[in-house]
Parts: structure tokens; sequence; C-alpha cells
């Protein structure tokens, strides 16, 4: 994103729904901007108010506790919080959400790439890495909130591996919505905005939640997550009239399971986008609303 769209993006305020630790190659300060600096320098000054109390010895220590407050002080953490948010918007926005070991170089060059084509390539060179993949699928895997899924998830990885991803698809989607669905659906349903008889598309239900939440903490997880949501159950993508009904650029899931989308079109790319999505989603914790 670049003039206009950076600036708009830079606006936008996220509340995180669903905080939970990830294994995120980057610091508990960059992942908890709001709290952590504030923390951190509560805890030197702290130590610092024992400084008469300590033998020589230690004091050395307290000098450097003295540079680490100073050097906090000069990071422009709303710069870092920005950076952070237009990688999560950046991956939504092209059908992806952050993997949770990926590195920070890889992430940081996602701010400066507008083409769908070059992310792809991006995410598909760091899942041919076998490494990458074998640790999301042992991840996924191993979540016991997944098992109710797990034989049809065994059945999806073993079809994409002998690269019969096609059949998969569906069954991703459908793992996908389940599992997203039974994150937030406590959540939602102490909203002001919950209606028994009315039904809520699930990006809705995010967005309901988000807004209830009084948490200012924000996680760049939490919002890859809900943009790909908002892009891949795109209702407006599908149309009923089959004349006016253009394939969106990332494959969505209601043309998908409603038999309106042509499998021919289908990807290695769609496949992998969706068991990340599940893999993202699974570092994803509502917690009890107040």
């Amino acid at each position: 994103m670049k003039g206009k769209e950076r600036d708009d993006a830079s606006n936008k305020t996220y509340k995180l729904a669903s905080p939970k630790h990830t294994h995120l190659k980057f610091t508990d300060g960059l992942q908890r901007l709001n709290i952590s600096v504030s923390r951190v320098e509560n805890i030197i000054s702290k130590v610092l108010s024992f400084e008469k109390n300590l033998s020589e010895q230690i004091k050395p220590l307290i000098g450097i506790a003295g540079k680490v407050v100073e050097f906090t002080q000069t990071i422009d953490w709303n710069q870092v919080e920005e950076r952070w948010i237009l990688i999560a918007e950046n991956t939504g926005e092209n059908g992806w959400t952050i993997p949770l070991n990926m590195n920070l170089d890889t992430l940081f060059s996602l701010t400066e790439i507008n083409k769908k084509e070059e992310i792809d390539k991006i995410f598909m060179d760091f899942f041919a890495d076998q490494e990458n993949y074998q640790s999301m699928k042992k991840d996924i895997l191993a979540n016991e909130s997944l098992q109710d899924f797990h034989a049809l998830l065994v059945q999806c990885f073993d079809s994409y591996e002998r690269e019969d991803f096609l059949i998969a698809i569906p069954s991703l989607f459908s793992i996908v919505e389940g599992y997203a669905n039974e994150l937030i659906i406590d959540q939602f349903k102490k909203t002001s905005d919950y209606n028994p008889k009315k039904r809520v598309s699930l990006p809705n239900k995010y967005k309901q939640v988000h807004k209830q939440n009084d948490s200012s903490f924000k996680d760049i997880v939490y919002i890859s997550a809900l943009i790909f949501l908002e892009k891949s159950f795109d209702q407006n993508a599908f149309n009923d009239d089959p004349l006016k009904d253009n394939r969106p650029m990332i494959i969505n899931r209601h043309r998908v399971l409603h038999g309106r989308d042509n499998p021919a079109l289908w990807t290695k790319v769609d496949a992998i986008c969706l068991f990340n999505a599940i893999a993202t989603l699974s570092s994803l914790e509502v917690p009890e609303a107040n």
C-alpha cells in the first residue's frame, strides 16, 4: 500500500478480540506495544530504587538497566505499530494470514509489495521449506481444539502432498468456517447486537466482537485473520447473475461451496492459504466477555 492507501491504513483502529501468546519471531514488546514499554520501565524503576543497597559488584547491572530505559524512550512505538499493522493488512488483503514462524525480514518485505502474485511467491517459497511446512502441519494436527476435524485434516494434508489439492480445498474451507465460528461464537452471543433469529456472517461476528471488546491490545495476527475472513468470505463475490459474476482475485468460500467457482482455476496457493489460515486461527483465543 502506498500514498493515500497507507495514510488511510494508519488511521485504522484495531482492538484485539482474541489475545493469546504466539511464537512469532519478534519480541513481546512488538506484540503488546501498548503495555510492554511501561512494564519494562516500571520493573527497571523498582530495581533502580534499591541501587543504594546493592553491592559494588551489582551496580554495573544498574547502568545496563538505565541504558535499556533510555533506548526504549527513543523508539517511536506508534511508527513500529503502524508497520506491523501494514504487514497484517497487506497479508490479509491478499488472501493470507501471518505464519507464526515466519522471520522478521520476510514479514517486513511484505509491506513493500503490492502485487498478489509476488506475495504468493514469498509464501509458497516459505512453505516449500519442509521445516516450515511440517511445523505448520504438526501444530494443526496436535491442536486439541481441532480434534473434531482431525480425520478430515489428515486426508487434506495427504491429498495436498500427493498434488491432489483440488480435493482438499472445499474441505479446508469447511474447516476454516467451522473452527473460526467455534472460536468466536460464545463471545458473539454476549454482544448487544446478537439476535438468535438474525443470521450474521462469520466476518461480521468477528467485527462485532472486537467492537465491543474494551481491550487496547493490538495483535497483528488477529488483524490479518480478520481481513482474511472478510476477503475470502465476502458475500458480494457471489452474484446470482452469472453474466455479472466476475471471479474475485482471492478464492471465495461461497463460490467454492455453492458450486459457482471453476475448480480448474484452483491452485496450490489456495490450498496452502487455507492450511495457513487454520494455523493462524489456532493461535487466537477469544476471551470471556465482560
